[in-house]
């Protein structure tokens, strides 16, 4: 059999059954690449905006962590010093402190050549935390707690010493963090007057919610006849704000008129009542009355729970800046420890004056401390 063959097939050159796919032009081909190029003009930004966050809060962390460190360990020994033997000005940034623990040893921090904090005996000195930029020490005399001697003519008269330390922040978004640490001490130039140990109290070396509280609330009574007032916890996030002193503040603000701003300090001690023999208690804040015609700062006080009310320790400035308030108790020490397991003490810090009208009330806490003394206290001579 013949089999007739269609010419015309073999002048259109495709194949039979064949589906034809149009062509992409170069006009196309152009626009596709400048939406790629658009889209990833606008993603990879956004990568970077990301990667630089992680970075910031990874050093922020580390940050934070090395100065909770240093403050720690410099608040803890500094105020355990039987006496100052040496410490650099006021204005160098590159400190250094000498000071005689109870067991004679003579320790030293400073900054070495890699700009860490150094910190051990003397001669034999080992990193501590860093790198830092600056480290300064303020010291202050018995009389005056607001201006620092400048210079140190003689290191017996130091009784309460200021550190300022900033940190680095490595990450190219990131701020340099200044921390403070203050110790307050009482046995400067009298080493040996008695034997004491002291224990130092705060909320980064006691369990929040445990063997530690803090208050916070609002009243038209400045000062209230009851211990157990104001009422609402802090939460996680604000016990972690008055845990060091590095200038992060607890704020609370008023929100009623004619009410003052309130925190209650509840602490609750190792040692047995009978023990104690001094008591000292330090608060760092601010308190800020908007309205022009009221007064700003803070007042301290502490509960005494034979008279059944509050004992003014020390009041503030009519100042909106931050200041350290303290108080120091030496006799009739018992009746400032108390509660159930006759273990707590309660201090409770107070705004100056009370708000009124449209103008905010705010009570600023950065940090909080007591100090416990067990045994012979030296005596302290200004």
């Amino acid at each position: 059999m013949k089999y007739k063959i269609d010419k015309g097939r073999l002048c259109t050159g495709v194949a039979t059954r064949t589906t034809t796919v149009p062509a992409i032009t170069l006009l196309e081909t152009i626009m596709a690449l400048a939406i790629i190029t658009i889209i990833f003009a606008a993603v990879v930004p956004q990568f970077r905006i990301i990667n630089n966050s992680w970075d910031s809060r990874q050093a922020n962390a580390e940050v934070l962590q090395n100065g909770r460190v240093l403050t720690d360990h410099i608040n803890r020994n500094l105020s355990k010093a039987v006496k100052i033997t040496a410490v650099s000005d006021l204005s160098e940034t590159d400190g250094y402190i000498e000071f005689e623990d109870n067991d004679g040893n003579t320790l030293r921090y400073d900054i070495d050549d890699n700009n860490y904090i150094e910190y051990g005996p003397v001669g034999d000195l080992s990193d501590l935390a860093g790198p830092v930029s600056t480290l300064q020490f303020a010291c202050y005399d018995a009389c005056d707690l607001d201006t620092p001697l400048d210079p140190v003519t003689d290191a017996n008269l130091i009784r309460f010493i200021k550190v300022d330390t900033t940190l680095p922040n490595p990450a190219s978004l990131g701020r340099d963090k200044t921390f403070t640490a203050k110790a307050y001490l009482r046995t400067n130039g009298n080493p040996g007057s008695g034997s004491s140990t002291q224990t130092s109290y705060d909320y980064s070396n006691r369990t929040q919610g445990t063997n530690i509280f803090a208050y916070s609330g609002q009243s038209n009574t400045q000062v209230p006849s009851s211990a157990t007032t104001p009422t609402t916890e802090l939460n996680f996030t604000q016990y972690n704000q008055i845990e060091i002193n590095d200038g992060t503040f607890y704020i609370y603000s008023v929100s009623s008129n004619n009410n003052y701003a309130q925190i209650r300090f509840e602490i609750r001690i190792d040692e047995l009542k009978s023990s104690v023999t001094q008591i000292v208690a330090m608060w760092n804040g601010r308190g800020v009355n908007a309205n022009n015609g009221r007064t700003d700062g803070a007042s301290l006080y502490i509960w005494n729970y034979s008279s059944s009310g509050y004992d003014l320790l020390q009041p503030s400035a009519d100042t909106e800046d931050e200041v350290t308030l303290t108080g120091t108790l030496v006799s009739s020490v018992a009746n400032y420890i108390g509660g159930a397991g006759q273990d707590t003490i309660m201090l409770f810090v107070v705004s100056n004056d009370r708000r009124s009208g449209s103008h905010s009330n705010q009570l600023y806490t950065d940090y909080v401390e007591l100090e416990i003394t067990t045994g012979t206290v030296a005596p302290v001579v200004p």
